[in-house]
């Protein structure tokens, strides 16, 4: 019976022995000398005089979507009636942005972990001037102009700053000869600023920006599917709940008013953040297995809910309802991910 209890107390470690680097190798498919059920296996690209670093960049190309932006809507005059046609907004559009991120490799038990940036700046504009018949019923000005004055042009400009930061540790490991699973947890901070303006004609503007900065946890689980020659599939899930501190500004200025209104307020939001994408993927070892190069075509989704309290406290100064919002819209990011990522 002790005989028994000896074997079976040290087959595990047998079995971790019988596991080397010969029978595969990291970061591409398991081709012989084990089960893919027999252990999670680390998955991790490993170098020969290895520094254990890493690090890499991306270039993003995102189509940024601001809720609740929308300038006014057109009112069209016609047989002595009146018809409102759909919210008009600002002139959204892809926009490039970059990230950057380095990472060390942990001697324990395979773990990773890296730092990442993300910076995402730009402005975008609109501008509107009716036909005959028609006018614009303005959305950011107080009820002291409208709608007594016929507002036959419109302008709206906004600007984003973005700049994320994440401080994550991974684990990649197989779960299948050919697919690995690599779990992310950490933090992310940052400080997501806009700056808001519309003009009505000569009849009146608007002067509105939020600055905001938000830190929390923040979870991932990528995806990698090894077809061959170094290609793969490759997909991600992930999300983050964060505290976030917005000061907001609106300043309201019209002809008839020797002060503007001014509007100010501070508040904090619990935010919530959901991230998916996917892509195709290539890795390969080279010189002499010293190096290891990844490159990922990607395509990224991602939302921070209730992120426009510029409109939320603008609402405060009129009681138009048709013209208010019951929604603190949603920020929401999607496009193309390059990214390159080197191993040493």
């Amino acid at each position: 019976m002790k005989k028994y209890t000896i074997l079976l107390l040290t087959f595990p470690f047998l079995l971790l022995a019988s596991i080397s680097k010969e029978n595969f190798v990291p970061g591409e498919p398991i081709e012989k000398g084990i089960e893919a059920g027999d252990i999670n296996l680390p998955a991790r690209y490993e170098v020969d005089h290895s520094y254990n670093l890493y690090f890499g960049g991306s270039f993003l190309y995102w189509y940024t979507q601001q809720a609740g932006l929308e300038v006014g809507r057109q009112r069209i005059i016609q047989a002595s009636q009146s018809k409102i046609s759909d919210n008009l907004d600002v002139d959204f559009d892809y926009e490039p942005g970059f990230n950057v991120f380095v990472g060390k490799k942990l001697c324990w038990d395979h773990w990773n972990v890296y730092l990442d940036y993300t910076r995402l700046h730009f402005t975008v504009s609109q501008t509107y001037n009716s036909p005959d018949n028609t006018y614009y019923v303005p959305y950011w000005l107080s009820a002291v102009i409208y709608p007594t004055t016929t507002i036959t042009t419109m302008h709206g400009s906004w600007r984003l700053k973005y700049d994320m930061f994440d401080f994550m540790i991974t684990r990649p490991f197989y779960v299948g000869r050919r697919l690995i699973i690599t779990p992310e947890m950490g933090l992310r901070g940052g400080v997501i600023n806009q700056r808001y303006r519309a003009t009505y004609g000569n009849q009146g503007g608007v002067s509105a920006k939020q600055n905001s900065w938000l830190v929390g946890p923040r979870a991932m689980a990528d995806m990698n599917w090894l077809i061959a020659y170094g290609f793969s599939f490759d997909a991600y899930v992930g999300g983050g709940l964060y505290y976030q501190h917005f000061d907001i500004s609106d300043q309201q200025m019209v002809p008839t008013n020797i002060y503007p209104l001014q509007l100010d307020k501070e508040t904090q939001n619990v935010t919530p953040h959901f991230q998916i994408g996917g892509g195709l993927g290539y890795n390969q070892y080279f010189a002499n297995d010293r190096w290891h190069v990844s490159l990922d075509l990607l395509y990224n989704f991602e939302v921070y809910l209730h992120q426009n309290e510029m409109r939320k406290l603008s609402d405060t100064s009129h009681t138009d309802t048709d013209r208010q919002t019951s929604d603190v819209g949603d920020l929401i990011f999607h496009g193309l991910v390059v990214a390159l990522r080197f191993d040493f």
